[in-house]
């Protein structure tokens, strides 16, 4: 496994690069504060679960990672992961879209894997490279110059997704109308029995619907839900775990916690000390796999 990773004067990891061909390397990364981008490569078949998802796949794919996501491989795979730390790469500045909180990265009623085509996968590969060299030259301004070339790459995936969601463009369906109501009531809301009523089904019907289209529950998709804009906002806001709890719905807030910390692995305290640290803590540690 090669590694290349860019410092912070003060020898924190900024950003760092993988070349893997097992899954040693992601079990040695204790703390996860990161956004990643893997780019799979086609030489052996993937195989992950991810927010508990089974992923299967024998073509090039990328997958876009949030931190403390629960990802796990299942069999060993060959490609790239480009890690960086929010604080400094998130980009938020410059659109929803292209932001780590916008549609690549937060959306949990899409999928965050994608296969790709032969060319965009040599697209984005170059992205990979041109990102390696500037982080091996040292030259100066090095530091702007990867944030603008994540900013740069982030920019093709968006494209490349774009692309594909174009493709395969669906009426408005009964799992379509869930996730539209989903993302408006769901602060309000977290019972599946209220988007069942109002989608006209019972709740084991909607359920059905929800598990054949998306492969979980109702109340896990809207657990989910939930927990993706806790991240947001424990990171984006001064605002207290206690009142988060209530913006997003939750009577209790040790309830809130919780959940969050069952989906997470690390409590809601936890989660915006680790991704305020303002570098990417233990990736140091794979360094010799």
């Amino acid at each position: 496994m090669n590694f290349y990773n860019f410092q912070s004067d003060k020898n924190e990891t900024l950003v760092a690069l993988y070349y893997f061909n097992n899954i040693q390397f992601w079990k040695f990364i204790k703390n996860k504060n990161f956004y990643g981008i893997f780019l799979f490569e086609d030489q052996q078949e993937i195989q992950l679960e991810f927010e508990g998802t089974i992923i299967n796949s024998t073509h090039t794919s990328v997958l876009f990672y949030y931190p403390y996501q629960k990802l796990e491989f299942l069999k060993n795979s060959k490609g790239q992961l480009l890690v960086f730390h929010p604080n400094y790469f998130c980009l938020d500045v410059e659109g929803k879209e292209l932001g780590c909180q916008g549609v690549l990265f937060q959306n949990i009623l899409k999928t965050s894997h994608y296969n790709l085509s032969a060319i965009n996968f040599e697209l984005l590969k170059t992205g990979f490279q041109e990102i390696q060299l500037e982080i091996e030259s040292k030259a100066i301004g090095s530091y702007q110059f990867i944030s603008n070339l994540i900013s740069i790459l982030l920019l093709k995936c968006l494209r490349i997704i774009h692309q594909i969601n174009a493709e395969t463009i669906t009426p408005l369906t009964p799992i379509l109308q869930f996730k539209t109501l989903l993302n408006q009531k769901v602060t309000t809301n977290h019972q599946p029995s209220f988007y069942a009523t109002h989608l006209g089904l019972n709740t084991k019907q909607l359920n059905l619907l929800v598990k054949e289209n998306l492969g979980k529950t109702t109340q896990q998709i809207i657990n989910e839900k939930l927990i993706a804009l806790a991240k947001s906002k424990l990171f984006n806001t001064q605002l207290i775990v206690k009142e988060i709890a209530f913006d997003l719905g939750f009577e209790d807030p040790l309830y809130f916690s919780r959940i969050f910390k069952l989906h997470t692995g690390v409590s809601p305290k936890e989660f915006r000390n680790n991704l305020r640290e303002k570098f990417i803590e233990d990736l140091q540690n794979t360094s010799q796999l």
